[in-house]
C-alpha cells in the first residue's frame, strides 16, 4: 500500500478521480441554473413589465401581448425545479462514493503504521481524523460546486447590467470588490481561530473517550469529581475558542451588511435617475432591480459559504496531516513473501531505540534454533518485549537485520510475516463482536467446528456453554465482558487456530487460575510441539520446559542456557528463582 497524498488538493482528486464526470455534470448544472435564474428569467420578466407598461399607455390588450413570455417565464421554473432535482441525482451518485472512498482510503494508510503512532495518539482522536477528513472533503466539493453557480451568477449579472448600462455594471463591480475586501479582511483570522477550535474540540473528544474507556478506574478510586472538574476546564475553554470564532463572524456580517446598505441605496438612486432621463424601460428597471437583489443574495451566501469552505479545509488538512504521515514501516519495492520452514530467527549486529542517544538494542547477535523453545526474563523495561516486537516487525531496527530461516524480514512482506507468527499477549484485546468471529480471527477461513475445536483446547468450552447465546455472545469493548483470564484463553484459541510455525507468549497465562493455567499449559505445550516458541515470563516456574533461557538486562543479554546450567551458575537468574522458589529449588530442576 502506498502512501497517500498528503497535501490536500491532490488527496481531493484522489478521491473525486473516479467520479470526475459526475464532477464535470455539476459545474454543467451549476451554470444552468445560473443563466436561468440570473438571465433568463430577469430577462423575461422584463418583457413582461414592459408589455403591461405599453399595454397601459395604449389600453390595448394585455394577454396576447405577455401570454408568450408569460409561458416561458413560467416554464423557467420548471426547468429550474427540473436541473435542481438532476443535480441531486448527480450529487446522490457522487458525493456519498467520494466519502467512502475518503473513509476506506484514511483507514487503510492508518492500520498500516507502525506501533509507535498508536502509543503517541487517543485512538478516539485518529478516528476523528479520519471522519474530519472526510466530511471535510464532502463539504469542500458541495461549497466548490455552490461556490461555482454563485460566480457564474454574479459574472452573467454582470454582462446583462453592462448591456442596459454600463453604470449599473460599474457600481455591481465596485461592490463586489468591497465585499471581497471586507470578507478576506475578517477571514484570516476567522480561520486560524477555526482550526484552533476543531484543534482543542478533537482534544476534547479524545479526553472523553480516553474517561470512558477507564470508567472502571474512576469508580474504584472514587474520582468522578476530579473528572468532571478537569474535562470541565478543557470544555471551558473550548467554548470561549468557539465564542471568540462566533464574535469575528459577527463583525464581519454587521460590515458586510453595511456594504449591502450602501450598494441598495446607489443602485435604486441610479436606477430612478435614468429612468427619469428616460435611459432605462420599466421593464429595465423590473429586471435590473431583480438582479440587484440576486446580487445580494449570492455574495451573502458565498461569504457564508467562504467562511464554511474555510473551516473545512481546515480541519481536512488538520486530519490529513496526522493520518497521511509517511510510514515507518514499508515492504521493500520487491518484497516477497516469507517461507518459513524450521522457523530459526538470528539477530546480526541489531541496534535499536525509541528515541536517539536511548539505545535498547546495541549490536546485538542472538540465535533462535529452529523449534527452540526460549524464554526471556528479566527486570521490567529490561528489552524483553521489544525484543519479540521486533521479530514481528511492529518497529523496524535502526541497524543490523533480522532474518527468519535465512530471509531478512525487511525484505518480506508484513501480511506474510505476521501470518507465520502467533502472539499471545499479556494484555489480550478483544473484537467488540461476537466470541464465535474472535476466535475466528486465528484463521478467517475457518470453519465453525474448527473454531470449536481450537476453543475446546484452549479450555474455553466450560465458561462458553454457560453464556446464554454461547459462541454467539457480543464480549464488549476489547472484551470487556469476560474476565482477563477468559480474555486470555480466547487468544490461546486465536492461535491455536492460526496454527503458525512461530509462536511468541508474552505473559500468557498469568491472568489464569491454577486449575485453569495447568490445563491450558497443557494446550500450550501441544501448541508449542516442533514450533520455535519465544516465551516472556516473570513467573520463572513457567520455564522449567524452555529448551533455552535468555536473561535480559538493558538489553542485553547477560545469561543463556538451560534452566539447570542458569540455576548452577549461580547468577542473575538464580537469584530471582530462589527468591521465587522461596529459598528452595524444586526437584524437577535439582534433580
Amino acid at each position: 500500500m502506498t502512501d497517500i497524498p498528503a497535501n490536500l488538493r491532490q488527496f481531493l482528486w484522489h478521491c473525486i478521480k473516479p467520479q470526475k464526470w459526475h464532477a464535470i455534470a455539476l459545474i454543467g448544472t451549476a451554470f444552468t441554473d445560473a443563466l436561468l435564474l440570473t438571465l433568463v428569467g430577469p430577462y423575461y420578466l422584463k418583457r413582461i413589465v414592459d408589455a403591461v407598461a405599453e399595454s397601459y399607455s395604449n389600453r390595448g390588450d394585455l394577454l396576447p401581448a405577455i401570454l408568450a413570455s408569460a409561458c416561458i417565464y413560467v416554464s423557467l421554473f420548471a426547468c429550474a425545479a427540473f436541473n435542481h432535482r438532476l443535480t441531486d441525482w448527480i450529487v446522490l451518485r457522487s458525493i456519498p462514493t467520494v466519502r467512502q472512498r475518503a473513509i476506506l482510503v484514511m483507514f487503510a494508510h492508518l492500520k498500516r503504521h507502525s506501533s509507535r503512532m498508536f502509543q503517541d495518539s487517543f485512538a478516539g482522536n485518529l478516528s476523528n481524523k479520519i471522519f474530519d477528513v472526510a466530511n471535510g472533503a464532502v463539504a469542500i466539493l458541495e461549497k466548490l460546486d455552490q461556490a461555482v453557480a454563485g460566480c457564474a451568477s454574479l459574472g452573467i449579472a454582470l454582462m446583462a447590467m453592462l448591456i442596459v448600462h454600463p453604470a449599473f455594471a460599474a457600481i455591481l463591480l465596485v461592490w463586489c470588490a468591497a465585499f471581497t475586501i471586507i470578507s478576506m479582511c475578517f477571514l484570516r483570522s476567522i480561520s486560524s481561530l477555526s482550526l484552533s477550535y476543531s484543534e482543542h474540540n478533537s482534544a476534547v473528544v479524545g479526553k472523553v473517550v480516553d474517561v470512558i474507556a477507564n470508567i472502571s478506574n474512576i469508580r474504584l478510586f472514587a474520582s468522578h469529581g476530579y473528572e468532571y472538574a478537569r474535562l470541565s476546564q478543557c470544555v471551558a475553554d473550548n467554548t470561549e475558542q468557539d465564542r471568540a470564532v462566533r464574535r469575528k463572524l459577527l463583525k464581519m456580517r454587521a460590515a458586510q451588511d453595511a456594504s449591502v446598505v450602501v450598494y441598495v441605496a446607489i443602485m435604486l438612486g441610479t436606477l430612478i435617475h435614468l429612468a427619469q432621463r428616460g435611459l432605462v424601460s420599466a421593464g429595465d428597471f423590473a429586471m435590473l432591480l431583480c438582479i440587484a437583489v440576486s446580487c445580494m443574495q449570492i455574495l451573502w451566501f458565498l461569504a457564508d459559504q467562504f467562511v464554511s469552505f474555510t473551516e473545512a479545509w481546515g480541519k481536512a488538512a488538520q486530519g490529513l496531516a496526522v493520518v497521511a504521515r509517511p510510514h515507518d514501516v514499508v515492504n521493500a519495492p520487491d518484497a516477497k513473501a516469507i517461507a518459513v520452514g524450521s522457523g530459526q530467527i538470528a539477530f546480526q549486529d541489531v541496534s535499536f531505540f525509541y528515541h536517539r542517544q536511548q539505545n535498547i538494542f546495541d549490536c546485538k547477535n542472538v540465535v533462535i534454533e529452529g523449534g527452540q523453545k526460549v524464554g526471556l526474563v528479566g527486570t521490567s523495561g529490561s528489552g524483553k518485549t521489544t525484543f519479540a516486537n521486533l521479530i514481528v516487525r511492529a518497529f523496524d531496527v535502526n541497524g543490523g537485520r533480522i532474518v527468519i530461516d535465512g530471509q531478512d524480514i525487511a525484505g518480506v512482506t508484513q501480511d506474510s510475516l505476521c501470518r507465520n507468527i502467533a502472539v499471545i499477549a499479556q494484555d489480550t484485546s478483544l473484537f467488540h463482536r461476537s466470541l464465535m468471529e474472535n476466535i475466528r480471527y486465528g484463521r478467517l477461513d475457518a470453519s465453525d467446528e474448527e473454531v470449536i475445536n481450537a476453543a475446546r483446547l484452549a479450555q474455553c468450552e466450560e465458561f462458553i456453554q454457560r453464556l446464554p447465546q454461547q459462541y454467539q455472545t457480543l464480549v464488549g469493548d476489547r472484551g470487556v465482558k469476560l474476565s482477563g483470564g477468559q480474555r486470555q484463553r480466547i487468544a490461546i484459541a486465536r492461535a491455536i487456530l492460526k496454527n503458525a510455525p512461530i509462536l511468541i507468549l508474552d505473559e500468557a497465562t498469568s491472568a489464569l487460575d491454577t486449575h485453569t493455567e495447568n490445563h491450558v499449559q497443557q494446550a500450550l505445550h501441544a501448541l508449542m510441539a516442533r514450533r520455535t516458541t519465544i516465551v516472556i515470563a516473570h513467573r520463572l516456574s513457567t520455564l522449567a520446559e524452555m529448551d533455552r533461557v535468555l536473561v535480559f538486562r538493558a538489553g542485553k543479554i547477560v545469561e543463556d542456557g538451560t534452566v539447570n546450567e542458569l540455576i548452577a551458575r549461580q547468577g542473575e537468574f538464580s537469584k530471582t528463582w530462589r527468591l521465587q522458589a522461596g529459598g528452595f529449588l524444586p526437584e524437577a530442576v535439582t534433580g
